[in-house]
Formats: structure tokens, sequence, C-alpha cells
């Protein structure tokens, strides 16, 4: 979920970054991405209720939250 206008967004998906807008819905939903209630509810295999809680929250669905895990940089493993 990459703002193409959001310097923040724009960062995070090219390095890695920690800096967020609370206006943009694409940090919003990088924020919900990077949480600790995102990777409990992928070890769970179902959306949490803290989860859904925090999508609530942010303002976001989890098809944002989705598409920004996919945008956000991932460092090559070797």
């Amino acid at each position: 979920m990459l703002n193409p206008l959001c310097t923040h967004c724009d960062r995070a998906s090219s390095r890695l970054y920690g800096g967020f807008d609370g206006a943009c819905r694409g940090c919003l939903a990088r924020r919900a991405a990077r949480s600790p209630e995102f990777w409990q509810s992928a070890r769970d295999g179902k959306q949490t209720a803290g989860y859904r809680r925090l999508l609530q929250a942010l303002g976001v669905t989890h098809a944002d939250a989705l598409q920004a895990k996919a945008d956000d940089f991932q460092p090559e493993t070797t």
C-alpha cells in the first residue's frame, strides 16, 4: 500500500526505514503490517481480536496491511 506522494512510504520501499506519517494511509498500513498483532495473527492462522482492534484503530484493512507488507523493503538474505 505504497503512497507515492509520501516520503516515508518511498523510503520504506527501498531500504530499511522506520519513519511513519500518521496522516498517511500507506504508513498506517505499514504500521499494521509490522506489528506484533499482525505476526501473531499470521502464526495463529487467523485474525486475532487484537489485530482486528489494531486495524480498526488505524483505519486500514487486512488487505491494506498485506499490500503494505509486500511493498515494504525486504533485505536480501544470504
